[in-house]
């Protein structure tokens, strides 16, 4: 019993921190599962071996979370989604409901790289002009856009997935395929929702209730993105990439995307000099996200491999 009150402890006060902001995920992590690890009476040597056990499975994963955010960004960054976000902006009209199912739309596409800044980037300076010519209230974009990010990192490199297969150690592209169900059901939700949001919107400008006010953003021109060759090799190497990921599983994750950034680099960049340049434009984000998920071993580790987490199950099934 009192290894399963240490663990409830253990979660309580990673959630608290977390909830918080009093912690990063990072430091809750690595500070908070040896302590109690300890103060339940297990030996140093002990906690070492639960942090390696719980660490080693979460590598690929983490491999994966920091090859796939580089690789998505430097597409992004080449304009990859650019015809199709412009194609979607062009046929948004005065229609106050196409404009937020549309923009629910380009949120979703612009989260294909999981990057909330990316998303943010994309969306917000195509759908935000349209939105202040017709005084179309600015909330139902970030809504949209809040709902996107959601239901898109349930892709095999997105962020619920990834923590997930830290914790468990299994394949992130057999969870997302598991999952699809959800994902396509929240998929839909959101374009409803969307749909609903613009209904409101409407009403409101039909009351004279109109949000025109200054949005405190620089809003960055589009990219002058040409359908020249090289997008169109970029646009096959992504989508040989995504097939690989489904449809090669006895190739590890990681390994594709290895493969993904390696090409999508030779594609794109000329030099030794453009190449270290992109990765380290990118490898911040990429790597504060990996570092989350070796984290993430520590608790899974100790969590698992002590006798908190059998006993925390027992204490369940008992009521």
């Amino acid at each position: 019993m009192s290894y399963a009150i240490l663990g409830y402890l253990m979660i309580a006060l990673i959630v608290v921190l977390l909830l918080t902001n009093k912690a990063t995920p990072i430091t809750a992590f690595v500070i908070i599962p040896p302590i109690v690890a300890l103060v339940a009476g297990y030996s140093i040597e002990e906690v070492n071996g639960f942090i390696q056990a719980g660490v080693s499975p979460s590598m690929g994963t983490a491999l994966l979370a920091l090859l796939s955010i580089i690789f998505f960004s430097i597409m992004t960054e080449q304009g990859l989604f650019d015809p199709f976000v412009n194609f979607l902006v062009s046929k948004a009209g005065n229609n106050v409901a196409v404009i937020t199912v549309i923009s629910a739309i380009v949120a979703h596409f612009s989260h294909l790289d999981t990057g909330t800044t990316s998303t943010l980037l994309v969306t917000i300076p195509s759908m935000l002009p349209i939105y202040r010519r017709l005084g179309i209230d600015r909330k139902y974009l970030y809504l949209v856009i809040v709902q996107a990010i959601g239901v898109m990192n349930l892709l095999p490199w997105g962020g619920a997935i990834t923590r997930s297969c830290a914790v468990t150690g299994m394949d992130p592209a057999t969870i997302t395929v598991a999952v699809a169900p959800c994902l396509v059901a929240g998929f839909a939700y959101n374009m409803v929702t969307a749909w609903i949001y613009g209904k409101r919107a409407q009403k409101k400008i039909a009351a004279g209730i109109l949000d025109t006010g200054e949005v405190g953003l620089v809003v960055e021109e589009n990219r002058d993105t040409k359908l020249n060759l090289k997008y169109w090799i970029n646009l096959a190497w992504t989508l040989i990439i995504v097939a690989m990921l489904f449809l090669a599983t006895e190739i590890s994750g990681y390994i594709t995307f290895f493969i993904a950034v390696v090409g999508a680099l030779v594609i794109n960049y000329r030099s030794v000099k453009e190449w270290n340049a992109i990765i380290d434009k990118y490898a911040k984000n990429a790597l504060r996200t990996s570092l989350v998920m070796f984290a993430a071993g520590f608790f899974a580790g100790i969590l698992n491999n002590s006798d908190m987490l059998s006993n925390m199950s027992n204490v369940v099934t008992s009521l």
